[in-house]
């Protein structure tokens, strides 16, 4: 047993007594310490560009073209080609098709940047809006889009690097140590919505009839 060793102050011999005795473990023996999991991270799922696993949440993934019944006839061959033609019908509606018919999406925000009348105020009032319908659709209409969709966690989050607007202007490996000077993240909130609608959907029994998946049909 260890001992402690301490001096008489009446002889100034050494005298010896006995250390406490340790405390017992009330851990089982051999059996790991759990450890805490990362909450912040958990409430996060970044992604950004339209490569990769997430790419389907991508305004430019050009696998997942879709409809909007409020457009007869007019296929959208990305979310970006929707979102600049529901621009150009707001101002500048004689582009609108052109905008349409773009050979990709960086044509398309390159010619929803070249509208003419254009009013930054009245934009930011819908682009949500238009950015939240048109993801619904796309994601409602592609099984295999909307499964990546789903199959995410918390708050989804465009990790662009040079966005602020519809990303954070971080990427996803220095995001969390950025967390208080993120952007906007409007492209993010807009799918976390989306997102959220057709689970709930799902939950209920099925998509609304105007979002008909079109691998059923």
């Amino acid at each position: 047993m260890p001992v402690t060793r301490s001096t008489s102050k009446h002889t100034g011999t050494a005298l010896t007594s006995p250390a406490p005795a340790p405390k017992p473990s009330t851990r089982a023996p051999g059996k790991p310490r759990a450890r805490a999991p990362d909450a912040e991270a958990e409430a996060y799922t970044f992604f950004y560009g339209s490569k990769g696993p997430l790419a389907p949440l991508s305004q430019w993934y050009a696998a997942a073209p879709f409809a909007d019944p409020s457009y007869p006839g007019k296929t959208f061959a990305t979310a970006e080609h929707y979102m600049m033609y529901r621009k150009a019908l707001l101002f500048d509606p004689g582009a609108a098709d052109g905008v349409l018919a773009a050979r990709g999406p960086k044509e398309a925000k390159a010619l929803g940047r070249a509208l003419r009348n254009f009013d930054q105020g009245a934009w930011d009032g819908v682009a949500d809006a238009v950015v939240e319908r048109g993801n619904y659709f796309k994601f409602s209409q592609n099984a295999a889009a909307r499964e990546v969709l789903c199959g995410t966690r918390g708050t989804v989050v465009e990790a662009a690097p040079r966005d602020r607007v519809w990303g954070i202007g971080f990427g996803a490996d220095n995001a969390l140590a950025n967390k208080r000077r993120w952007g906007a993240n409007r492209l993010g909130l807009a799918l976390t919505r989306v997102r959220e609608r057709l689970v709930a959907e799902r939950a209920g029994g099925g998509v609304g009839e105007e979002a008909k998946d079109k691998d059923d049909d």
